[in-house]
C-alpha cells in the first residue's frame, strides 16, 4: 500500500506540476483490505519487486470472471504498473509489467487491457505501447473542486 502511494503520488501536490499521475488520491489501509478479501482476489496475480527491504515496484493483475462471460473473451487486466522513484530508470517496470503478462496468460488470459494517464510525465503510456498494448478508448475526465 505505501509503495502504490508513493509511487503515484505527485512530487508537487498540484493536479499536473510534475504529477505522476492525474488526480491521484491516496489509498487507505482500509480500501486495500477490502480488494484483498474479496472472493476473486488471486495473490498469485500479484508481483512485488523487493530491493533490499522494500518493495520497489508492485503489478497488481487480476481475472474478472464475471467481465469475460459478459464481453465473451478471456481478458485480464493490469490493475496498476508502478515503481516507486528511487528505483526508476532501470528497467523494473518493463520487468514487472511483462511478469504480469506472463501470470495472465499462465491463467488462460488471450488479452489484456489496462487503463493509463495518457498525459503521464513518467513514459508509461511509451512503455505499454513498446511491448505491443494499442490504444483502443480514450476519455477525457472533467474535474472541479468544489
Amino acid at each position: 500500500m505505501a509503495a502504490f502511494n508513493e509511487a503515484f503520488a505527485p512530487v508537487v501536490r498540484t493536479y499536473r506540476t510534475n504529477c505522476d499521475h492525474w488526480g491521484f488520491i491516496p489509498v487507505p489501509l482500509e480500501e486495500w483490505l477490502y480488494w484483498v478479501n474479496l472472493p476473486r482476489f488471486r495473490p498469485e496475480l500479484n508481483l512485488l519487486a523487493v530491493m533490499g527491504e522494500e518493495i520497489a515496484g508492485i503489478c497488481l493483475c487480476d481475472v474478472n470472471e464475471e467481465h469475460i462471460a459478459r464481453i465473451g473473451r478471456k481478458e485480464g487486466w493490469v490493475d496498476v504498473l508502478a515503481v516507486r522513484r528511487p528505483y526508476r530508470r532501470r528497467g523494473l517496470g518493463r520487468a514487472l509489467l511483462l511478469a504480469g503478462l506472463r501470470v495472465l496468460k499462465e491463467a488462460g488470459m488471450e488479452s489484456v487491457m489496462l487503463g493509463v494517464d495518457a498525459e503521464s510525465l513518467t513514459g508509461a503510456t511509451g512503455l505499454y505501447e513498446s511491448v505491443g498494448f494499442v490504444e483502443r478508448r480514450r476519455y477525457i475526465l472533467y474535474r472541479r473542486a468544489l
